[in-house]
């Protein structure tokens, strides 16, 4: 997208996603069991669903000029993202519920092709592309950007430990159903807190502000580790969630910082996002079943002091030179 714009890559990637769903669907309908088909349509669909955050905080990059102006568009932009996490779940669940599991594949192809035609849209404003962008390593040739991309993946994989743990405290609770209202909850506190911190004027300096969120996430999840009630637990997971979103947009303003603006830069920090979630969820999975819930949990906090104390060492990969 950085070399070719947006509006060349997203209709090609949103329509080629949709068209992979509309075929689920239409083999649904058609009564077909075989799960091979399924899965290579869903491979498909998920190799052509387009980095949508990436091509909007791209966007915000060019419209808001940097400054504060870009913290409280990327504030919006990640409180925007938790609300989807956690209304889009819920309503597919329901809609399931409701209909069967065809129609949320018809309307979430239906979104995804609207939302990339619409976003590629001449009037968008979506940014050009720039073929002089250097090199095929592109912004992993900065040194300190790789820097923050271990950060990033260490504080997922940390906040990977949530997910499962709840989830196992909830059946063994007998209360399954209770994991998705605090998982949800725990969004919507970080939707919140990405608001919040959009307002907000701040003086320390950047690697000083995403280490103390780092410890208020370890110590959040610390808590909720050890706290026996379940709703109990999940009131202080919701109230960490609060400095979730705000962790990501100094990580976003880092990596743009040091690679400069365009969706590549913010991909990348996608991608070790969900790369250290997905290892999270794996290794506490195995632990779960030999250790239980706790023990994993309170690793994944350790994880996330470690990750605090990463920052401090290496404060150059976040804060402005000179600061």
């Amino acid at each position: 997208m950085d070399r070719r714009g947006q509006r060349a890559v997203l209709p090609v990637l949103g329509l080629g996603a949709a068209a992979a769903l509309l075929a689920m669907t239409a083999l649904a309908l058609a009564g077909g069991r075989d799960p091979a088909p399924y899965i290579a349509l869903c491979a498909t669909a998920g190799a052509l669903v387009p980095p949508a955050g990436a091509a909007m905080r791209a966007w915000w990059a060019a419209a808001a000029g940097g400054g504060q102006n870009l913290e409280r568009a990327y504030s919006l932009d990640a409180a925007t993202e938790e609300t989807l996490f956690t209304a889009g779940p819920l309503l597919a669940g329901l809609t399931v519920t409701a209909a069967g599991p065809v129609l949320p594949l018809l309307a979430t192809a239906a979104l995804l092709a609207a939302g990339c035609l619409l976003l590629a849209a001449p009037g968008a404003g979506a940014p050009a592309g720039e073929p002089g962008r250097p090199g095929p390593a592109g912004p992993l040739a900065v040194p300190g950007f790789r820097v923050l991309l271990a950060i990033v993946l260490a504080t997922s994989l940390g906040l990977g430990a949530i997910d499962v743990t709840i989830t196992a405290r909830a059946v063994d609770a007998r209360h399954p159903g209770a994991a998705g209202y605090i998982l949800a909850a725990l969004s919507l506190g970080s939707a919140l807190g990405g608001l919040a911190w959009g307002k907000l004027r701040h003086r320390s300096r950047p690697s000083t502000q995403l280490a103390c969120l780092l410890v208020a996430m370890a110590g959040g999840i610390a808590l909720a580790a050890v706290t026996p009630e379940l709703l109990l637990a999940g009131v202080v997971l919701a109230l960490t969630g609060t400095v979730l979103a705000p962790s990501a947009v100094l990580s976003y303003l880092s990596a743009e910082r040091l690679a400069g603006p365009g969706a590549e830069t913010s991909t990348w920090v996608n991608t070790a996002w969900n790369a250290g979630v997905a290892a999270g969820f794996a290794l506490t999975g195995l632990a779960v079943g030999r250790a239980g819930p706790t023990a994993p949990m309170l690793a994944g906090a350790a994880v996330l002091l470690a990750a605090a104390f990463a920052v401090l060492m290496r404060r150059a990969a976040f804060d402005e030179p000179g600061n």
